[in-house]
């Protein structure tokens, strides 16, 4: 089953104190990329977090913000010290660029770092709250992901299917070419040489030399080969978008030959429909995990 990249899950907690809520937003990536906010106290849940993410999903960029919710009673501590370098630094800034403005009170203490809990919670007490969040989240955008990619698929079948009917449609045509090519450069003959008479052997060589040439017998083979991974790639039930990704750039590669060797106006036209299914293949496939 395909699955999209993009995608949003919220999980939260049973537990009371601490509790934990999690917000997992997934978009386009080459690659798996990470990026967790909120657990920067907390550098080996942090890793904890990692590994369980890298279960859930190949590809795309994955970002994580995590909320605690402490008990009312919990104690702050301030550090005065970030405070007043926070201060300094912006009231430099304003000056450089001529600003009246001064850093307020409540912008200060927005700032990372100046506000803290007193005491922090034990990670072990912290990890069964953050995981049954966690997991809660992945498990909302896996299926918002599935969803999605679910409708991708058949987006990408019937576009393959398209391309399937034009290939057919060349394949049928193709072997027609070969006798076209030999009339077309018989009669070119007769009219620069006029009545003169040639030697029969001679001028089937030239034609069979630009049949030859004009030949995209091969390129179809391949063209077709890559359709059938396509489509099996379509039902496979591990992450296939590189897969997708690769197929649709040999078969446009196949396309491009196809219209550069066919000296014909309709094979020509499909070769450029054909491309134009295969641009909208790779468009879908961006979005592909």
């Amino acid at each position: 089953m395909l699955s999209s990249m993009t995608a949003y899950g919220e999980g939260r907690s049973a537990a009371v104190t601490p509790s934990v809520t999690v917000w997992v937003k997934t978009l386009n990536h080459r690659y798996l990329e990470l990026s967790i906010r909120g657990l920067e106290s907390y550098p080996g849940l942090g890793l904890y977090c990692r590994q369980l993410i890298k279960h859930s999903f190949a590809r795309g960029r994955v970002e994580v913000n995590v909320s605690f919710e402490r008990s009312a009673g919990a104690s702050i501590s301030c550090d005065t010290e970030l405070a007043k370098g926070y201060y300094q630094v912006l009231e430099q800034l304003a000056q450089e660029l001529e600003l009246s403005d001064h850093p307020s009170l409540s912008q200060l203490i927005s700032l990372e770092g100046v506000l803290r809990p007193a005491e922090l919670p034990d990670p072990e007490a912290l990890q069964p709250a953050l995981t049954e969040a966690l997991e809660a989240a992945l498990a909302v955008a896996r299926q918002e992901r599935q969803r999605e990619g679910a409708a991708l698929g058949r987006e990408l079948a019937g576009c393959l299917q398209s391309l399937q009917d034009e290939i057919s449609a060349i394949e049928a045509q193709a072997p027609q070419l070969l006798k076209i090519y030999a009339q077309k450069l018989r009669d070119r003959v007769q009219e620069l040489a006029g009545q003169v008479a040639l030697e029969p052997g001679r001028l089937e060589a030239e034609a069979a030399l630009l049949a030859e040439r004009a030949d995209i017998t091969e390129e179809l083979t391949r063209l077709r080969i890559h359709l059938q991974a396509a489509l099996q790639a379509l039902d496979s039930s591990e992450p296939t978008g590189r897969t997708l990704d690769f197929l649709a750039q040999e078969m446009n590669r196949e396309a491009n030959t196809i219209g550069a060797k066919a000296r014909d106006g309709q094979i020509a036209g499909r070769t450029i429909t054909i491309k134009s299914l295969i641009d909208q293949l790779r468009e879908q496939v961006r979005n592909i995990e």
